[in-house]
């Protein structure tokens, strides 16, 4: 065995993921769920303290920080408006109630939110904070622009790392950019 000193705090880490289970997810649900499940496994692995969130028009709690997700993804439900305003609440007090030395927030949705102003500032405090937030967009709209290129539109609503989530690989690409902006937090302080 070899023990290197700060590495520990590597995988110390508090996080908190909100899934949108709104009607607005209906065509990318099974996605949704898929993604999550996928990256509370791996959080799980390395024993992550890992907190889900269902939103819509209600808040409910689908895997506490204590549960493991096992070998089969949840039974998918969906609500009606997609309100994260109540679930970025109590995932801010998770967080901030956490000594785990790496805090994150981790949104799955479509994008469109009840209440986004409220919500993207709470986003902004946890950034301030020091939580690092990253955006997993299910379902991302494409438009074209002035000169006829298709563009996908994403809403960040304030999170550092936001990526489009059409396959399970590309959460892949949401890990790697959160490991970047984590590497260069830590080299600016």
């Amino acid at each position: 065995d070899e023990w290197d000193m700060g590495r520990e705090d590597a995988v110390d880490i508090e996080a908190v993921i909100l899934l949108d289970n709104s009607w607005s997810m209906c065509n990318d649900i099974d996605n949704a769920y898929e993604s999550m499940w996928a990256i509370k496994r791996a959080l799980d692995k390395i024993n992550a303290s890992t907190t889900v969130v269902t939103f819509s028009h209600t808040t409910e709690l689908l895997y506490s920080a204590d549960d493991r997700a096992d070998k089969r993804v949840p039974h998918r439900t969906l609500g009606n408006s997609t309100d994260p305003y109540h679930s970025l609440r109590y995932a801010r007090s998770v967080l901030a109630n956490s000594k785990r030395a790496i805090k994150i927030l981790i949104p799955i949705t479509d994008g469109v939110w009840s209440q986004s102003t409220d919500s993207d500032n709470i986003i902004r405090q946890l950034r301030q904070g020091g939580v690092l937030t990253a955006l997993g967009m299910i379902g991302a709209p494409e438009r074209t622009d002035e000169n006829g290129v298709k563009k996908i539109v994403i809403d960040s609503h304030g999170c550092e790392v936001v990526r489009s989530i059409t396959e399970m690989k590309q959460l892949f690409l949401l890990a790697r950019d959160m490991v970047k902006v984590g590497i260069d937090r830590n080299l600016s302080s």
